[in-house]
């Protein structure tokens, strides 16, 4: 999808993804596989695809997290299911020993919760891995 984009919408979909891996939230992951492979195992993993928007928009190219894989480990939260604090305690479980997780309100996310995983020991925070 990168590649169907012009110069000037490929430099600001970059520049946007550039805020969130400046600020640690996410971590670049270049396209060696066997280095994939190695992070799907221990992290959560997601791919970053850029979204045109109308020309009425503000930002034109806006980066797109799909998180389904690590969606997996986290429970659906809806008024008929668990809460938000019983979902962060079921993720809580599925993570291994030694790890921490932090949930915070995204500033540029809708319906969305943060997930800061941190280890205990080393006091580590452990980036989201992208595949852009």
């Amino acid at each position: 999808m990168i590649q169907r984009l012009d110069e000037d919408e490929r430099s600001e979909f970059n520049q946007h993804c550039s805020v969130y891996t400046e600020r640690g939230s996410w971590e670049k992951v270049e396209e060696d596989e066997s280095e994939l492979r190695r992070i799907r195992r221990s992290h959560l993993t997601g791919t970053t695809f850029p979204v045109k928007q109308r020309l009425t928009k503000s930002t034109r190219i806006r980066p797109v997290a799909d998180m389904r894989g690590a969606n997996l480990y986290s429970p659906g939260v809806s008024a008929v299911q668990p809460t938000v604090l019983k979902a962060g305690q079921v993720l809580r479980g599925v993570l291994r020993r030694g790890v921490q997780i932090r949930q915070y309100d995204l500033e540029k996310a809708f319906y969305s919760i943060g997930i800061d995983v941190i280890d205990v020991a080393t006091g580590e925070h452990t980036p989201v891995y992208l595949s852009v």
